[in-house]
């Protein structure tokens, strides 16, 4: 079997400075603070149940991204779907109709003490890290490892635990809410570890697919967040992220719900390095006034925005207008449209041009 010559399209030299790049970015001591990946949408590896369809499609789609602008990395993402960490509180995946459910292992709150999650190389999260094993025997040179897909303490919890249970729990039992959490986080904060330890090369985050060094920090998603108010956030949601921001000395956070509800407690929580939000749930104006300076952003345009705001460089336009010169930004695109993500480049490297 012929492998693919990683180093060839991804060349040393060339990846150096990228890494350097980058590292200058998120350690702030970069002055112009933008920077862009674009990711292709011509294989479409990711969620496969089949390993070797999956495997196959992100060796071709190698050979693709080495040749798009940006900051692009040769990085894996085992995505068994946002599910995939939940699952392994009760091993029990129901599929049809081209959707992937878990399960939840938790129904009643006395079901909580009898949790008992599967290690981190078996089930679904074992499934997606042999797919990586499997890409690094075809390749010549190094292919990084993006985490699982990290669905942060609520959003797993809210899985693990039947969800509108769950919400009710949060004000009934909300004991059994706090011990959930803990378990839940504690094995977030394992898993990070475990892939680090096992893996040399590896990268943040697991979503928006950037390029971020794992000592900045680590990733999660917190889609569960927009669902609560903000004080049920300063109870079960804040204490448990600052754990993992602790951790591991940041934290990059997705939410592509109405979050805004958080703002003042987001801002408040020492380690955000980075969020990933939407246009319109997220408000550029608003966000920037309350979220401190050192916040790097990744910015989309959600399915309601996109009414609104059709063309995503002219989202771009206004939202680095908005921002003005201070903020930081890493963008993702994609070359879905080439014409739009052409455009959507050169709206971006004449911000890089007018900040430098």
């Amino acid at each position: 079997m012929n492998k693919v010559n990683v180093n060839r399209l991804f060349p040393a030299d060339v990846m150096a400075r990228r890494w350097d790049d980058v590292r200058r970015f998120w350690a702030g001591q970069d002055d112009i603070g933008i920077l862009y990946t674009v990711y292709s949408a011509a294989e479409a590896y990711r969620q496969q149940e089949d390993a070797e369809v999956c495997v196959q499609r992100f060796l071709k789609l190698l050979e693709k991204e080495s040749r798009l602008p940006g900051w692009n990395f040769p990085a894996f993402f085992p995505d068994m779907g946002a599910t995939m960490v939940a699952s392994a509180f009760s091993g029990r995946v129901v599929r049809g109709e081209g959707q992937i459910w878990t399960e939840p292992a938790v129904r009643r709150p006395e079901d909580v003490e009898r949790l008992n999650p599967l290690p981190y190389d078996e089930g679904r999260i074992g499934e997606g890290l042999r797919r990586y094993e499997m890409v690094c025997e075809r390749v010549n040179g190094p292919v990084y490892l993006r985490p699982p897909d990290m669905q942060g303490p609520l959003s797993t919890s809210s899985l693990v635990w039947q969800q509108d249970a769950f919400l009710m729990a949060m004000r009934d039992e909300p004991a059994a809410v706090h011990k959930v959490l803990d378990i839940v986080t504690d094995y977030l904060i394992g898993l990070v570890r475990y892939v680090r330890s096992r893996y040399k090369q590896t990268i943040e985050p697991f979503w928006p697919l950037i390029g971020m060094p794992t000592d900045v920090g680590c990733s999660i998603t917190e889609d569960f967040m927009p669902l609560i108010s903000g004080d049920m956030y300063r109870e079960f949601g804040l204490p448990y992220t600052r754990r993992m921001a602790e951790a591991f000395g940041g934290i990059c956070i997705h939410c592509c719900g109405n979050w805004r509800q958080h703002l003042d407690a987001i801002a408040e929580m020492p380690g955000l390095v980075a969020m990933d939000i939407c246009y319109p749930e997220s408000d550029p104006a608003q966000v920037f006034e309350r979220l401190p300076q050192n916040v790097a952003f990744t910015w989309g345009v959600s399915t309601r925005g996109s009414a609104r705001m059709p063309h995503f460089d002219e989202f771009l336009r206004i939202l680095l207008d908005v921002a003005g010169r201070e903020r930081r930004f890493y963008f993702l695109l994609c070359d879905g449209d080439p014409a739009q993500m052409g455009r959507c480049v050169e709206v971006i490297e004449a911000a890089r041009r007018a900040r430098g």
